[in-house]
């Protein structure tokens, strides 16, 4: 692998004591200390379970070479400041240097190890910067490890450790309850003095490390992403947020981090990550750079670091802010301060649709769309027309049966367009006409499209019951499907092949909050009758009017609601072929 420059295993002694010209790096990107007392202690006793059966089985010829204990791996780079930058394994660093420090302390205020100087020198070359011409030690404040770790508030706690050797006994950080429980820990075991001295010894010379050194920053995360199957990785939001906060001028970090808090905390609160924020504005990027390529490998993170130059400055910021305003909007039903549209009725009930689409490639477009034109006058008008134009098309293309990758060409050079104008040509390629559509599509190879997932049948009966004129309210977020005639068997109306057929139409079903379950007996339409009644939605009221409801009546409706859709088909695409408001470019 040309990414690696080095890969050999070293004993911590070793490694360590390279911090004397290569210092260690915590980078911006790195989580908090995250190691709480079962971590440290489980650290601790499997060395010390190592150094007694080192003890208790001594190698027969010692020449042979040594037992070791393996502590895993490391993955650094170095900086051009001669820095090694850590990207897998801080967590186990940070508790070795605590552990060094604990040990120092011993070595250095107990009498019974006055007589070890080589050893108390060992760690003073691991902890502490010393003259590179005598040995001596400059100042224990000159610390082998600094973090430039956003969130780690608490580091400092961390290097007033190393430096001292104390710290507040009230602190319940984990630095400071690793370090006591380390103390303590060594306490125990220096009342036997050949015991504590083997132990450090074989800390010092059997423990062995793997550190992979690699040639720059992004290879150590190809790298990490290779070999780490533990804990939790880095995420590209991690790393996204360390290229900005190094690319910006100093006086604005903190209020950048401040408002990737802020962002991060609204993400959250609507169940979407950091992450999910860039992937959505992704696609407007690309948008932006004409990229149409739908079944091109763009990675996320291989975007961001090297396709584009969104990192390099604030502006991203807002971009992000405008993206979760959307996704407010989109997944949480949120209203926008001083944003009209997103109190528009008729516009929310697109944005619902949307969202119970089959595929969340339906999205992309009216993201794109929103951050491109949010601000122009005639926005909220110009974004009914388009959504219910992007609605009608794709679900004609969906009951068509076009496939994922032509929906994803479809949409690539969609968003392009909108980019360019507030009333976007649609690419005829892969619009069918409505005409051609009617002639090469019947009444039962539609429906059978339809019915092709559950998620399909969710948004065609969503579509169809939102095209009532006097709808006041949206569906249930977590609606379900109901059967009118029930699913259940009986023995007087056993589920036959057949019967199942029938009772899989799109005209035995209705979206509603909750089901409402009764067995298929003479008497369940009668039972179920008064509860449609009292659901204001036309759909329902239509169901409830009815005497009885048989097959025929599943029949009947299904061809009603087939000639529904193609009436929203027809009805939106004029609407937006002959707007009634002239386009803004």
């Amino acid at each position: 692998m040309n990414d690696i420059l080095a890969a050999k295993k070293e004993n911590l002694q070793d490694f360590f004591s390279v911090s004397q010209a290569k210092p260690f790096l915590i980078p911006e990107y790195q989580r908090p200390y995250e190691w709480q007392i079962d971590e440290i202690t489980a650290l601790f006793n499997d060395l010390k379970a190592f150094s007694d059966n080192e003890t208790a089985n001594p190698p027969a010829d010692p020449k042979s070479g040594m037992n070791t204990y393996f502590l895993g791996t490391v993955v650094f780079f170095e900086n051009p400041d001669l820095k090694r930058e850590i990207v897998d394994g801080q967590q186990r660093i940070v508790s070795l240097f605590l552990l060094f420090r604990a040990i120092y302390e011993i070595l250095e205020t107990d009498p019974n190890f006055s007589s070890l100087p080589g050893m108390l020198d060992s760690f003073k070359k691991m902890l502490w910067e010393t003259d590179p011409f005598t040995g001596e030690l400059i100042s224990q404040e000159h610390i082998l490890i600094s973090s430039h770790a956003i969130s780690d508030s608490e580091h400092q706690i961390f290097e007033q450790i190393l430096s001292s050797g104390t710290t507040d006994s009230e602190r319940r950080d984990n630095y400071s309850v690793n370090y006591r429980t380390l103390q303590s820990l060594l306490k125990n075991l220096a009342s036997d003095v050949d015991e504590f001295k083997n132990f450090v010894l074989r800390v010092l010379k059997q423990t062995i490390i793997l550190p992979i050194e690699a040639t720059n920053f992004e290879a150590t995360l190809e790298i990490f992403e290779r070999i780490n199957d533990r804990g939790r990785q880095l995420t590209d939001a991690d790393i996204f947020k360390a290229k900005i906060y190094t690319s910006i001028p100093a006086d604005m970090r903190y209020s950048f981090v401040e408002s990737w808090k802020y962002l991060d905390e609204r993400a959250g609160a609507m169940d979407v990550s950091m992450r999910d924020l860039f992937t959505y504005l992704l696609y407007y990027l690309r948008a932006m750079d004409g990229d149409g390529n739908a079944l091109g490998n763009v990675g996320l993170r291989k975007y961001f670091l090297y396709k584009s130059n969104q990192l390099k400055s604030l502006e991203i910021m807002m971009q992000l802010e405008d993206v979760i305003n959307f996704i407010g909007v989109l997944k949480a039903r949120r209203i926008i301060d001083g944003a009209s549209w997103s109190r528009n009725f008729e516009i929310k009930k697109s944005i619902d649709l949307l969202v119970n689409a089959p595929s969340d490639w339906w999205q992309y477009p009216a993201l794109v769309y929103y951050l491109a034109h949010h601000e122009s006058p005639n926005f909220e008008d110009e974004y009914l027309q388009f959504l219910h134009k992007l609605i009608a098309t794709l679900s004609m293309c969906a009951a068509a049966n076009y496939t994922i990758n032509e929906i994803k060409k479809f949409v690539m050079n969609l968003n392009i367009n909108v980019i360019h104008s507030s009333h976007p040509a649609f690419v005829e390629k892969f619009y069918p006409d409505l005409s051609t559509f009617e002639t090469k599509i019947d009444s039962k190879k539609l429906h059978s499209n339809i019915r092709t997932s559950t998620r399909s049948t969710k948004f065609f009966l969503l579509l169809l019951a939102y095209d009532d004129p006097n709808l006041k309210n949206l569906m249930n977020p977590k609606f379900e499907i109901e059967y009118i005639y029930p699913k259940s068997s009986s023995k007087k109306n056993p589920m036959t092949p057949d019967v199942k057929k029938k009772v899989d139409e799109l005209g035995n079903l209705l979206p509603i909050a909750k089901k409402i379950t009764f067995s298929a007996t003479d008497k369940f339409f009668e039972r179920k009758k008064p509860l449609y009644h009292g659901i204001p939605m036309q759909m329902f009221r239509q169901i409830s009017e009815h005497e009885n409801w048989t097959f025929d009546d599943i029949t009947m409706r299904t061809q009603e609601m087939l000639d529904q859709l193609k009436s929203i088909w027809k009805r939106w695409n004029m609407l937006y072929d002959v707007p009634s408001n002239p386009p803004s470019n």
